[in-house]
């Protein structure tokens, strides 16, 4: 008797193992964002369809790595009787759980009312004038909010201006969003997209937060090219070691507030605008830009060839020649005004 009772309390035991393994199995799935490989994927539930058809249905979309797991989880943990029928859309990377909470509360996708598009490298000037454009509040409140110290602080920023700390991306609106709503947006995707443990990567380089976006804008300023933004990278942290003026003119601009497009020797000796990288040694007060990813990835994987200058190089479409000594950044810029080689 006692045999058979220790039997079956292993047996039991390990029942309740199996058990629990495969519980924490399913809710590790469940938690667990997918790739579906495209931007936005949208699906109909239809009245009346069954929780095996949807479940493959989401597996065929890419939206669950198993039909089978996902069927499994929704009728231990959830109620499919509570999905609501309708046409839904879900981002590239979203987990069974959100895809559970989308369908019981019947959050169906619409078509926006409004699409606010940021590309990289804009300004703040630059996203105000085109929220405006679309219809979306005030300049003056734009321009207020964006050096607001209570709101810049409820937004985690510690410094005096947004600038920087607006992601680029593409908003979508379903009613005509607020000058507010449309910051915690933009801030609330930044900190989103913010690449792990970029703070105390960036404080192990011995600047904070502020300074790298910074730099990082001037390096979105001055090249497009992934290949280059370590490069420009370098040049600046070597010129700020060395105390040389960054020269970079995108700065200068950002600091006149009426640059009409033509940047003239009395703006380059204008020693008021404190975004005047050609007299002014150091950072700028602020960002320039809203910086890329890569370019805020650059800030703290710069090259190591001992970079000082670059200058447009005529024969590449928008790339630059990199240059160590005045000798050799002397001969470039003759090439691009083509006096001499």
């Amino acid at each position: 008797m006692s045999r058979l009772f220790t039997i079956l309390s292993f047996i039991i035991f390990f029942l309740l193992i199996a058990l629990f393994a495969g519980g924490y199995y399913l809710v590790s799935f469940a938690n667990r964002p997918h790739d579906s490989g495209v931007e936005m994927v949208e699906m109909d539930l239809e009245k009346g369809m069954s929780l095996e058809s949807l479940s493959k249905e989401l597996e065929n979309k890419k939206l669950v790595s198993s039909a089978r797991l996902f069927s499994v989880w929704v009728k231990i943990f959830s109620n499919f009787r509570g999905f609501q029928a309708g046409h839904y859309a879900f981002q590239q990377f979203v987990s069974p759980l959100e895809i559970e909470r989308s369908l019981k509360t019947g959050k169906i996708f619409s078509v926006p009312t409004i699409e606010l598009v940021i590309p990289e490298g804009f300004t703040l000037n630059q996203i105000i004038s085109r929220c405006v454009a679309l219809g979306i509040g005030s300049e003056a409140e734009f321009y207020r909010l964006a050096h607001e110290p209570e709101f810049l602080i409820s937004q985690g920023i510690s410094v005096s201006s947004i600038e920087g700390y607006l992601y680029p991306a593409t908003y979508s609106f379903y009613s005509i969003p607020t000058e507010t709503q449309v910051y915690i947006e933009m801030v609330n995707a930044f900190w989103k997209k913010l690449p792990e443990k970029y703070e105390i990567l960036v404080a192990s380089r011995g600047i904070t937060l502020h300074q790298a976006l910074t730099i990082a804008s001037l390096v979105e300023a001055e090249t497009s090219k992934d290949i280059e933004r370590p490069m420009v990278s370098e040049v600046i942290w070597n010129r700020l070691e060395r105390n040389i003026p960054l020269g970079i003119d995108a700065s200068v601009i950002y600091g006149i507030s009426d640059f009409n497009g033509n940047l003239t020797r009395r703006d380059l000796d204008n020693k008021d605008n404190p975004y005047n990288l050609r007299i002014h040694i150091g950072l700028p007060p602020t960002p320039i830009t809203t910086p890329h990813k890569e370019s805020l990835m650059a800030v703290i994987n710069p090259t190591s060839m001992g970079y000082l200058f670059y200058v447009l190089d005529p024969d590449k479409s928008g790339e630059h020649t990199f240059s160590r000594t005045v000798e050799e950044h002397n001969r470039a810029v003759r090439k691009l005004v083509g006096r001499g080689t």
